[in-house]
């Protein structure tokens, strides 16, 4: 929203979760896992630094738990969004942070290497991913998405629902 919260966080802040509920904040993958074990959907909602009003919706994510070192698993079936359909390249991937190397990027560390520490579930290294890069860095390492080249971004807001039908 506006840079107030550093999200280059070690593993142990991501897990906890942190920041200010009514500004910046990450849920904590313990929350998002118990939020989602059932089947949930996600909502990215974007604005570029245009002013440009993007978004992705998928109908099937699920962050798994500790054990898994929180693996994430999301079904482009049934996308719907005003970019292209990008985060399931990274299904089935652990999470990473600059501390926890988890992207399958061989002996380099996404994280570190190239995306300035913001943790995710990055695989070689970025697709719909790096939403929690340094606020206001426009080239890569800031917050943005990849499509043939980085597409900075100037906010995130992301949303999880349970999967109409199931109990939460």
């Amino acid at each position: 929203m506006d840079g107030s919260e550093n999200f280059y966080r070690p593993w142990t802040d991501y897990v906890q979760g942190f920041g200010d509920l009514s500004g910046e904040f990450w849920l904590g993958l313990d929350r998002i896992h118990r939020l989602t074990r059932d089947g949930a959907q996600i909502f990215f909602n974007m604005t570029t630094w245009e002013g440009k009003h993007e978004f992705a919706h998928y109908q099937v994510f699920t962050v798994h738990g500790a054990a898994t070192a929180h693996r994430m698993n999301v079904d482009a079936f049934g996308y719907n969004g005003s970019i292209k359909e990008l985060l399931s390249f990274h299904d089935n991937m652990k999470f990473s942070t600059f501390d926890r190397d988890n992207d399958g990027h061989g002996t380099e560390n996404c994280v570190t290497r190239y995306l300035d520490g913001g943790g995710w579930w990055y695989k070689n290294c970025y697709r719909l991913g790096n939403v929690n890069g340094v606020y206001g860095k426009r080239e890569q390492g800031g917050i943005g998405y990849w499509d043939s080249g980085n597409i900075p971004i100037k906010d995130v807001n992301i949303r999880i629902r349970p999967i109409e039908g199931t109990c939460a």
